[in-house]
């Protein structure tokens, strides 16, 4: 609520890491799922895009978001105040 009233100003950062809002449908329910998450903007521009992975701290399984996004690639991305639907 507070990233998104504020256009990510804040509570946009995790551990010194810029964080976006994912909102995609869910793989099983169909359901709008909004999770944040960190990424890392392409050549230290975020006007060109963000590279976002789905590692889990480099766990052998994907997060759950990953066959959300796979099964339903409709996905809605915000920071820094704005949204790129995907």
């Amino acid at each position: 609520f507070v990233y998104r009233l504020t256009g990510g100003r804040l509570m946009g950062k995790f551990q010194g890491r810029p964080v976006m809002l994912v909102t995609m449908k869910g793989a099983k329910t169909g359901q709008d799922r909004t999770i944040p998450l960190m990424y890392v903007p392409l050549k230290e521009n975020v006007e060109q895009g963000v590279i976002v992975v789905g590692s889990q701290g480099g766990a052998p399984k994907s997060p759950v978001w990953v066959r959300s996004s796979q099964k339903n690639p409709d996905v809605v991305v915000q920071y820094m105040g704005k949204k790129v639907r995907l």
